[in-house]
């Protein structure tokens, strides 16, 4: 009863010349993009991109990974954009007691921190002044 919603952390690709986001935000392709398990190399099957063309969101085109584990570790994923390059994406996801006596809460959470790209320059995604952490941008 107390669930939260599917954990998410996302790149968005731009162009370095530009800026313009290298994923077709009108009718974004998924055909040419693999994420896969850094440690593993099987496929990471819990990935999309966001899309909603009925509205202007700044997140459209992000490749975005749902359902991070709620398992203390550390986790990295491959992300192919087809020709255009790859990025290893990394994150740690902690375990933390809830302080809290609600005899509803859950005894523990587990935050998702140092959220990165380890093998190129990236930034967090910022919109109207706001930091969005858990989305990085990566040019190419």
């Amino acid at each position: 009863m107390n669930e939260g919603p599917l954990r998410q952390v996302g790149v968005l690709f731009v162009d370095k010349e530009n800026g313009e986001n290298l994923i077709n935000t009108n009718d974004p392709d998924a055909s040419n993009i693999q994420v896969t398990s850094a440690k593993t190399g099987e496929p990471y099957k819990s990935w999309d991109i966001v899309f909603q063309p009925e509205s202007p969101n700044p997140l459209n085109g992000v490749v975005r990974l749902n359902g991070i584990p709620e398992t203390a570790g550390d986790y990295s994923y491959n992300i192919q954009l087809g020709e255009i390059g790859s990025v290893k994406f990394s994150l740690t996801v902690s375990k933390k007691e809830n302080e809290t006596e609600a005899p509803c809460s859950r005894p523990y959470y587990f935050p998702i921190t140092d959220i990165k790209i380890e093998d190129h320059p990236f930034e967090e995604f910022k919109h109207n002044g706001i930091t969005i952490p858990e989305v990085l941008v990566v040019e190419f």
